[in-house]
């Protein structure tokens, strides 16, 4: 009866099953991210929690240990221990993560992405209703531009227009104003030959009238 056994047999001999656990913990360190199912990858996780915690012992035994774990892979040791072990000499546990991406092609077996944990990004500040409020009242807003209106383009267009021929129309007013003003001058021209000279008048030359008036007398 299998009772009280930890891990996961995976379908494999004990022999094979050490040996894939072992090809996985080498690619996770050199990598730093695989992709394999779902049961594989929460096993690897033991495995690959288990050589940090050795590697951030940073004693020689502890070395001896992962070599051993690795299959004698000194290149995937020796990363493990200056450049993985210390991101994480302020965490106790949990320096990776399973992300399940989906079902695999074929056999539709579910597939897992498993990576290393990064450092821990900081808190954002949350802003205050208020604050936020006050902040967009506060910012300038674009200027927005006038857009010219139909009495300014006309204008303009009358001022950058060069000096063209006059119309009929205008032709026609000028014509009537001309003839108004002639005739308004006929009838002054004619008061002024039938009033006399003042020079005549000094002179002792009478109207006509007046020397009829004698001779009647």
């Amino acid at each position: 009866m299998y009772h009280r056994k930890k891990g996961r047999r995976l379908g494999r001999r004990p022999d094979h099953r050490k040996a894939m656990l072992r090809n996985l913990a080498i690619s996770l360190i050199e990598e730093e991210r695989i992709e394999t199912t779902v049961t594989r990858a929460k096993e690897v996780r033991r495995l690959a929690e288990r050589l940090v915690t050795y590697a951030k012992r940073g004693d020689l035994h502890g070395r001896r240990l992962i070599v051993q774990r690795l299959g004698n892979n000194p290149d995937a040791a020796e990363k493990l221990v200056d450049d993985i072990a210390p991101r994480y000499e302020k965490r106790a546990g949990g320096y990776t993560r399973v992300l399940k991406t989906g079902f695999r092609r074929g056999d539709a077996a579910p597939t897992a992405l498993i990576e290393w944990v990064e450092q821990e990004l900081p808190k954002r500040k949350k802003k205050s209703r208020r604050k936020a409020e006050s902040a967009e009242s506060g910012t300038e807003k674009n200027p927005v531009e006038e857009t010219p209106s139909e009495e300014s383009l006309a204008k303009d267009a009358d001022v950058e227009q060069p000096d063209a021929e006059p119309s009929s129309n205008a032709v026609a007013d000028t014509d009537a104003s001309a003839e108004e003003e002639q005739a308004a001058a006929e009838p002054e021209a004619e008061v002024a030959k039938s009033v006399p000279d003042a020079d005549s008048i000094d002179a002792g030359d009478e109207p006509a009238s007046e020397t009829t008036d004698d001779t009647e007398s």
